[in-house]
Parts: structure tokens; sequence; C-alpha cells
């Protein structure tokens, strides 16, 4: 036995997955994602039009939308328009089935059309979400007219570069930790938003990299857990160098997150964790500098960058100034909305979560929901770890998950929500999941010697290469046999 398998043997912390095994999971990952994509009619996950409008738009130049009537919007071909409502008629029609016809016609579409303009409700959104998007248009414009190809080819390259950022996470955690975090990229939600054109399927991805950061920012401080040295050893063998800070990606990830998405700005509470522990006064200058930096950029982009309105307002318009003021002279009523909005949409909230797929209008058995909740608990109750000492540090990291999770609501509350309403609108399960990976890393950051359930470790030590393919293989083919069942089979 050499050194570091004698300290990972001592400190009951078992070694990174193989690189083999990682390589293997994402292959299936990647084969599986390119199934579905092509099983599951074009435009059918969530907001996936004006999404494909916004890409086109910045493929085209247009950076900043335009706006027109108040509402934001680009010129585009009538051929993207065309092929667009030839599959408008699915979304949250459950009788409606797709046909061969849709198909043939929506092939006929070209990008030589002439150019309308289009509003859509997502002019506010930073080009940079799209750039695997816009690159796969602007491929498929060079190898076609069809914009069908383009279609495609945009879910495909933004589906790639959440495999690279996702496989270079698990590539860096323990296996204790990179299990939960592989439970949960085999969710259908995390596999929909994957394969999408929606560029939350970046902000994903960014948080399972923040996430990681955070863990190795920790791992490596000299009077941190024992594994330090196991962390050395990973490194120098994957052929990094000592000069290397997760700090600087850790905050690249995390700022691209929050000016487009402001209340994620919170994390970056978690961000400098390293210096929490060692120098709290640079921890403190820091979060300072980091939060800065998102106001900055954010005011500037919605003061010259985002153009337009994003739409209507079910219900109503939203009034955020009168809305905010009524919640501060009568803050009983913030106690209320939250039990309302957990009461009513809890559960609806949690099931999109774990398998909200399409335009989030498909459900699946009830049985599939509890199995992959409790598969999930029991991987990442395997992986928290904590000793006495360290109960301050578990309890702050899951204050500011909490607390992100709330102003992502309050947000909601204020800017998109009509006035006095009893629930908050617009909330959905996929807006929590960038707070899973974070989540993962706050509940396993110390490592002690003796897990909280011994025979659960052990069994996910023995057998957590050959369960996630399982389950990884399980999981896709009740997805397909929802897609099949919802857009396919009459």
């Amino acid at each position: 036995m050499n050194v570091e398998e004698f300290t990972a043997e001592r400190t009951g912390e078992l070694l990174n997955f193989p690189r083999g095994f990682v390589n293997t999971f994402f292959v299936i990952y990647f084969v599986v994602g390119i199934a579905l994509m092509a099983y599951t009619p074009p435009f059918q996950s969530a907001d996936s039009f004006s999404h494909f409008d916004r890409t086109a738009g910045i493929a085209s130049g247009q950076l900043i939308a335009s706006n027109r009537a108040d509402y934001s919007g680009s010129y585009l071909p009538e051929g993207l328009i065309n092929l667009e409502d030839g599959f408008s008629t699915l979304p949250f029609n459950p009788n409606s089935r797709v046909t061969i016809s849709q198909f043939r016609d929506g092939w006929q579409e070209s990008w030589s059309t002439p150019k309308v303009f289009v509003t859509y409700t997502t002019g506010g959104n930073l080009p940079f979400l799209y750039l695997p998007q816009v690159l796969g248009v602007l491929a498929g414009r060079l190898a076609s007219k069809h914009v069908l190809v383009s279609y495609y080819l945009a879910a495909a390259f933004n589906f790639l570069l959440f495999i690279a950022l996702a496989r270079f996470a698990m590539l860096r955690l323990p296996r204790r930790l990179a299990l939960p975090l592989g439970v949960f990229l085999v969710f259908p939600a995390v596999i929909s938003l994957a394969t999408s054109l929606n560029p939350d399927a970046l902000l994903l991805a960014l948080s399972v990299v923040f996430a990681t950061m955070c863990f190795l920012q920790y791992d490596a401080l000299p009077n941190g857990s024992d594994v330090v040295k196991i962390t050395a050893a990973r490194g120098r063998g994957r052929g990094s160098t000592s000069h290397f800070d997760p700090y600087w990606l850790g905050f690249a990830c995390l700022f691209l997150m929050a000016i487009q998405k402001p209340p994620l700005a919170m994390l970056g509470l978690l961000l400098p964790i390293a210096d929490l522990y060692s120098n709290l006064r640079r921890y403190m200058i820091r979060i300072s500098l980091f939060a800065a930096s998102v106001a900055v950029v954010f005011l500037i982009w919605t003061k010259f960058g985002s153009q337009g309105r994003a739409g209507p307002i079910l219900g109503g318009g939203p009034e955020p100034f009168r809305q905010f003021t009524l919640l501060v002279r009568n803050p009983v009523r913030v106690v209320d909305v939250l039990w309302q909005t957990t009461r009513t949409l809890g559960w609806l909230d949690v099931k999109q979560s774990i398998a909200g797929i399409a335009w989030l209008d498909v459900s699946f058995p009830t049985w599939f929901y509890v199995g992959l909740i409790v598969t999930f608990v029991v991987v990442l109750t395997s992986a928290i770890r904590f000793e006495r000492r360290d109960l301050a540090r578990f309890v702050g990291g899951l204050l500011v998950i909490v607390a992100t999770v709330l102003a992502t609501g309050f947000s909601l509350y204020i800017l998109a929500t009509p006035y006095g309403a009893a629930t908050m609108y617009n909330i959905q399960g996929r807006y929590l999941l960038p707070m899973v990976p974070v989540l993962i890393v706050v509940l396993g950051l110390q490592t002690a010697r003796r897990p909280p359930l011994k025979v659960v470790s052990r069994f996910v030590d023995e057998y957590a290469m050959i369960s996630l393919v399982g389950l990884q293989l399980l999981v896709a083919a009740e997805y397909a046999v929802m897609i099949r069942l919802r857009y396919w089979v009459k």
C-alpha cells in the first residue's frame, strides 16, 4: 500500500472515480442524450421558441435585441418562424401528437427567406449564455440551408459544453461526492435542459464547476482535512500544477451565473471559503469585490443592453415598487406567501426538479419520482461527513443555500408576480437545480473517519460505479417511454 492509499484508508476517504469510468459514464450520457434529443420533437423544451429566436438573432449579429412597441425582438427569416409554427401545437396540449408531415414541412424551411421582426421573451438574456447554441447555428448555416439542421446542431453544441464542464468537475471530486453528483446528472430534468436550447444548461454546468472549486479550496487548507495529501497527489497525477487556484475559476463561474440571475450572487459567500478559515479580512475583501463586480456589470447590461419587456404577465402587470412596499409594511405577508406557495406548488416544484421535461407538461409515474428521490437521499446521506468542530461551517453553508433559494423566490414575487398575489408566479423547479451541486459539496466538505451510515457508505463505495451506470440506463429507458407516450402514441 502506497502513501496515498494509506492516507485514504486512514481518513475514510476513497480516491476519485477512475478516469476510465468517468469517461464511460459520459460516453453513455452523450449517446443517451443524443438519442433522446432525436426522439423528442423540435422545440419541446421550456421557452425553446424564444431561446432559438434569441440564438438566431445573436448569430446574425444582433447581440442586443431590438425594441419595437416596447417589446424585445430581432429581424429573423420567415423560414425560422414557419418552422416554429409547425411544432407550436404540441406544448400544453396532451392530445396533440407529432406527425411525419410536420418534419417534412419543417425540412423545407430555409434561412434564405425574407426577414421579419419577431418579438420574444428572452431579449434581456446576455449573449454569452448562447455561445454554444450560436456556434451550432453558424455551423448549421455553413453546412445546410435548412433551419432544422441549425436547430439540432445548436442543441448538440449546448449539450457538448454541458458534458465537458460536468466531466471536468466529476474528475476532481472524491467518489463520495462524485456519486451524488452523478445521480443528479441523470435526473430527467437535468438531461432535458442539457439536450435543449435552454441557456439554463450552461448555468447548471457552471454551478457544478463552481461547487467543485469550493470543495478544492477547502480541501487544500493546511489546517483542513487530512485528505489534503490525497488531493495534492490527485492533482499531480492529472498533470496540474501547484499554481492552480480554484478560487479564480470558481469566481468566473459564479460571476457568469450571477450577472444573469442576480440572486445567485449570494453563493459568493461560499466562494472564498478557504479564506474564511485562514484570513477573515481577505475573505471580506473578496466577497465585496465579487458582489461589486456582479452589480456593476448587471447594471450596465440593464441600462444599455437589455431592451424591451419580456412579455405580458398573467393576471396583470407587475408593480415592483408597490409590491416591495407591501412586504415591507406587512412582513407577516412574506411568511404567508411562502407558506401558500409551498403548500400549493411545493410537490410540483419537487417533481419538476426531478423530472421536468418537455414544456414541464409531462408527468412521470409516482414510483419514478419517489424512487429517484430516495436514491438521491441515500447517496447524499453517504456524503454527509462533518465533525462537531465543523458544525458552524456546516450550518452556515446551509443557511447560504436557503437564503439564495428565498432570494430567488423573492425576486420572482417582486418582479414577475401581480400585485398582492397570494403565491409566487413563475417559480419552477428548474430554477432550484443550480443549488443541488452546491448542497452536495456543503454537506460533504469535511472528511470524518466514521460516516453516519456506515453500511450505506460501504455499499456506496463498493458498488458505486455499477449502480450509477445501471441507474443511468434505467432513467434513460423511462425517459424514452414517457416521450413516446406524450408525442408519438395516440
